[in-house]
Parts: structure tokens; sequence; C-alpha cells
């Protein structure tokens, strides 16, 4: 009789349901932007809270589908926010190094074009700066491309920043 007891208390705890939650780390760094994950903080946030997303017995199927999605849909943004800003700082450093590479270019061809001597040193010096010319032309396309990336970037940046 003891033994149909507890063998039915233990199976009534089985049935009854629990209360689960996931947790989510909510980290931020000293520039303000948030990292979601289900890792612990990296080193470089500086401040971090633990969000718990609950689903309590009795929520329905919809109501534990809805909290899934709308902490699905936070990290989503945030993946797609940190995703952009990465895409505009690469940019922008390719920016500069695009720029840097052609005045270095510009002034390594220029000190060449103008320290040639000899017969033909007109028609070779003007070779040298059609070549030039073109050249300058390239790294000028490539990073009208880079600002392209990056001014598309930082709209659809503020675009997300304004939905929150």
């Amino acid at each position: 009789m003891l033994r149909t007891l507890i063998i039915s208390l233990i199976g009534a705890f089985m049935v009854i349901p629990v209360a689960t939650a996931t947790q989510v780390y909510v980290c931020k760094d000293e520039r303000g932007r948030t990292l979601f994950s289900q890792k612990p903080c990296p080193a470089e946030y500086t401040d971090s809270q633990v969000k718990e997303v609950e689903y309590r017995p009795g929520m329905t199927f919809e109501e534990a589908s809805e909290r899934r999605q709308a902490a699905a849909d936070e990290v989503s943004s945030n993946n797609e926010r940190l995703s952009l800003e990465r895409m505009v700082s690469k940019a922008g450093a390719t920016i500069e190094k695009l720029k840097q590479e052609r005045d270095s270019l510009i002034s390594e061809k220029m000190g060449l074009a103008s320290s040639l001597g000899g017969p033909n040193a007109s028609g070779r010096g003007k070779a040298i700066v059609d070549e030039l010319n073109a050249t300058i032309q390239g790294y000028q396309d490539r990073i009208n491309q880079q600002i392209e990336l990056q001014t598309q970037g930082e709209s659809r940046l503020k675009a997300l920043n304004s939905d929150r």
C-alpha cells in the first residue's frame, strides 16, 4: 500500500508542468552598443545583465511562441545592427587605405615622370602620366564603391536605430 502511494506521488510530480526559463545575456560596451548572447558577455563589454525568458505552466503554445519570437527578433535586429556597424567601419578603413595607396602612387609616378631625361623624355613622361591618370581613376572608382557601401550601411543603421 505504501509502495503504491509513493509510486502514485512520484507519477503525479512528473505530470505537473514546471516553469522553464531561458537566459539571454544583454551586454553593453562603452560606445553604447548592445550584444545579445546565450553565453556570458565577453570581456570588452563593461555592462551586462541576464534577461530571463520564462515559460510558465498553463502558457498557451501561442504565448510561448510569441515570447520566443520576440526574443529571436531582438537578437536578429541586434545581429543585423552589429553586422552593419562592422561593414561601415570596414568600408571607412578601406577608403583610407585606398587613398593612401593612391597618394603614394601619385608621388612615386610624378617623381619618375619629372626625373626623365633624354631625347624621348617628354613622350615617356606623357605615357607615365597617362598610365597614372588611368590608375587614379581606378582607385577613385573603388573609393566611390566603398563610400556608397558606407552610406548605405549608415542609412540602414539609422533606420534600425530609429525603430527601437
